[in-house]
């Protein structure tokens, strides 16, 4: 079970070397919960909604021939969750392809070069600030409406006792 300050995270390469890589990459600078699948059916047969990251590997190439790319499964999430941060990694460098991941909701195109790990560990980064701000307004909104009842509850009381004022000079 993961805590409140551990991130979820899944990822979706198949290459089991560098899938394995990234794992132990993330543990070793976030305090995450990682999930390894060899291709996307895998994942989108999963509860989606309960990871807070993504890393898609764009180029799929896995033995089912109903298996699909990176870009499908992007498709796919986004019909579900709008939630889960999805992080594509790929060895291509294709402009044309990184603008239309972004566009369909990919928060970063990370090309698998010498850069990559740094650009990983900035992204990882970014969705963990999100996800804190994103709770910090949560708890200041329950924060409010909890506010609201209790002032509702005093205004309601007040309107009774002045009513029962009212009722009792009239009697």
């Amino acid at each position: 079970m993961k805590n409140k300050s551990e991130l979820n995270i899944a990822i979706i390469e198949d290459d089991l070397f560098y899938a394995s890589v990234l794992e132990s990459f993330i543990q070793k600078h976030f305090e995450a919960d990682v999930k390894i699948f060899h291709c996307g059916k895998g994942f989108l047969n999963e509860d989606i909604t309960a990871y807070d990251a993504l890393l898609l590997d764009l180029n799929l190439e896995c033995e089912n021939e109903e298996a699909m790319n990176g870009k499908n499964i992007l498709k796919q999430i986004y019909t579900v969750d709008l939630q889960t941060k999805v992080v594509v990694l790929t060895a291509q460098e294709v402009i044309e392809d990184a603008v239309e991941l972004l566009k369909n909701g990919a928060i970063d195109y990370i090309v698998k070069n010498e850069e990559a790990f740094e650009r990983l560990q900035n992204s990882i980064e970014a969705i963990q600030d999100f996800r804190q701000i994103t709770k910090k307004i949560d708890s200041g909104q329950q924060s409010k409406t909890k506010m609201r009842k209790g002032f509702r509850l005093k205004v309601t009381m007040v309107i009774v006792i002045a009513g029962i004022s009212v009722w009792m000079l009239l009697r």
